[in-house]
């Protein structure tokens, strides 16, 4: 990461999206 506040929300977006499919899937 390179500090930026963009870094982290797309970090955050990746993350969360990963979560999402794993709770649809059960």
């Amino acid at each position: 990461f390179t500090g930026k506040p963009v870094d982290g929300y797309a970090a955050n977006r990746v993350l969360g999206t990963q979560a999402l499919c794993r709770a649809l899937e059960r």
